[in-house]
């Protein structure tokens, strides 16, 4: 039997991420926030106090998911008349997973390299290594800014571009809905088709009681629209894709969406109804994938069909080593 806590003492609850991943719930000192931009709750209703329950009757075919990977193979130090950078030689890779009623398939992967330096005012050059019968091309990718930081910035930076410009693509094919895995930082122009999906709650943008209405919601409900009213302003949405375990935190499987507010709200809240009422059938379960159900199936399929696509990091990494060894002594 146990004892009841004492008052304010707190109370713990599971979370469902393995420790090989930061949470899914990201919890900034003294809130869940990062100085969130200001919102419109109003958008679609002015009642916070019961979930939007939706359903689908049809589902786009094929319903597209976009998801992009990076495999950071070597880490390098660049030096300039005494000064020293941090840089990294990346593989990044895009696709999409095309969701049909009868089949599935992952189309137009998409492979880059780039070497990317954290400093904007010395121009990397490309670097090529050799590999078998080829050759392996890193284009330099520079970001401002000093340490791995910056260069964590620059790899995001571009698999993030890679990732949209393929989401604008298969908005642009007429494909009805794009889920693109994370925010819409980058903004395809092709508006409504395309949703940022966004399994890590990193803000909390809405205020009380509104945010009190995500752990009540159940899968197949959303939350009424908002408006984020940023330099590009954002219609946004939550869902819950699946219940917590009775021993997880109450957000577990609740994610957040949002798509441009350059289209009609009208269109918007019939796209948030859209995703509540398919995304649920997608959720991954523990025994499939650790960041369960947040990582959606298709989305855990794409990521490890990519990452063979960009090879192994291991053997990549020995030729890149042998590449600076043989550069080192034919200088020396």
């Amino acid at each position: 039997m146990f004892d009841s806590p004492p008052p304010n003492t707190l109370s713990f609850r599971l979370d469902p991420w393995p420790e090989e991943y930061a949470s899914a719930l990201q919890i900034e000192t003294g809130d869940l926030s990062e100085n969130p931009p200001p919102v419109d709750t109003t958008v679609e209703s002015n009642d916070w106090s019961r979930p939007v329950t939706c359903s689908v009757s049809s589902r786009p075919n094929p319903l597209v998911f976009i998801d992009g990977v990076q495999q950071v193979e070597a880490r390098l130090v660049a030096e300039h008349d005494g000064r020293f950078l941090n840089a990294a030689l990346v593989a990044i890779a895009a696709g999409a997973f095309m969701s049909r009623p009868s089949s599935a398939s992952i189309e137009s992967v998409r492979v880059d390299r780039i070497c990317a330096v954290a400093d904007q005012d010395f121009a990397a050059a490309a670097v090529v290594i050799p590999w078998g019968e080829g050759s392996l091309h890193y284009r330099p990718r520079n970001f401002p800014g000093a340490g791995y930081a910056a260069v964590a910035q620059a790899i995001d930076d571009a698999r993030r571009a890679l990732e949209t410009d393929l989401a604008a693509e298969m908005a642009r094919a007429g494909h009805p809905l794009v889920v693109l895995d994370g925010r819409l930082s980058l903004y395809p122009s092709d508006g409504a088709a395309v949703v940022g999906y966004t399994k890590t709650l990193h803000t909390r943008y809405l205020p009380s009681p509104a945010w009190d209405l995500l752990p009540l919601l159940r899968p197949g409900e959303r939350t009424p629209l908002f408006l984020i009213r940023q330099h590009t302003p954002l219609f946004s949405w939550y869902l819950r894709l699946a219940l917590p375990r009775a021993a997880d935190h109450p957000l577990a499987g609740v994610v957040r969406l949002e798509t441009v507010a350059s289209v009609p709200a009208s269109e918007a809240m019939a796209l948030a109804s859209l995703t509540a009422g398919l995304l649920p059938s997608f959720a991954s379960e523990p025994w499939r994938d650790p960041r369960a159900p947040q990582n959606l199936l298709p989305l855990a399929s794409l990521e490890t069909a990519l990452r063979r696509e960009l090879g192994e990091r291991l053997h990549v990494r020995r030729a890149i080593a042998d590449y600076y060894h043989a550069a080192s002594e034919s200088a020396a």
